[in-house]
């Protein structure tokens, strides 16, 4: 079995295989640049409800509760986005660094991942750091590539105080999320294979975090997360 394939069967969370004609060499791949799945987000969207955010969250003013078809759900009253172009290079030089940097240029992206709401719940929602429902990413074949590339798609990369995510029970105290959905794509576009890496981590003993402190969680989970995509 090739590197690659050995390396995406081997990935934790979510991971899905095709493979069409031969195997493919991890070093037949080229890297691409991440793409921002919140850029694909149409404009009167809400990152924060898609989870596709990137940046520090900042909770304040206590919850309130929203009546929606779906039923009642928390949510913290307001909710202020901070450093998003700070995240957003942050998010770039560490996947440079454990994917490799960028050796390639994406004439004719591809068109971003296929949205799927998860059915039913797990033992966390409520009190995990992410807006309900869950979602599932499914890659679309398209794009033109002048070799097999691999594109890291940036779901969300953020951290945050204290505060309700929408669809919360209890809260949470401060914390970080990244979530990266890797996919290798063929030349015609054609995808081989992804696997979808989504890693959580939350402090129950810090609620109002200093900058220093938020750099500690995501530096924490960058390690997590890193090993799982290496």
């Amino acid at each position: 079995m090739s590197a690659l394939l050995f390396a995406l069967a081997c990935s934790t969370h979510r991971t899905h295989i095709e493979v069409a004609g031969e195997p493919i060499r991890s070093t037949d791949l080229a890297i691409a640049a991440p793409l921002f799945l919140g850029d694909m987000d149409a404009d009167d969207s809400d990152p924060f409800l898609r989870n596709t955010y990137v940046g520090n969250l900042i909770f304040s003013g206590g919850f309130v509760t929203e009546n929606t078809a779906d039923g009642m759900f928390n949510v913290s009253k307001q909710i202020e986005p901070s450093n998003q172009q700070k995240y957003r290079g942050q998010v770039r030089d560490w996947l440079a660094d454990t994917l490799g940097k960028p050796n390639t240029d994406l004439n004719a992206p591809p068109p971003p991942p296929r949205r799927r709401e998860r059915r039913g719940s797990t033992s966390r929602d409520g009190r995990d750091n992410i807006s309900l429902p869950r979602i599932d990413f499914v890659p679309v074949d398209g794009g033109n590539f002048e070799r097999p590339v691999l594109v890291p798609w940036v779901v969300s990369y953020l951290s945050h105080n204290a505060g309700w995510f929408f669809g919360q029970e209890y809260g949470t105290g401060a914390g970080a999320r990244i979530r990266i959905l890797l996919v290798a794509y063929d030349t015609d576009g054609t995808v081989i294979g992804w696997t979808d890496v989504d890693g959580s981590r939350t402090s129950e003993r810090v609620f109002s975090p200093t900058g220093p402190q938020l750099q500690d969680l995501l530096i924490d989970l960058e390690k997590r997360v890193g090993r799982k995509l290496d």
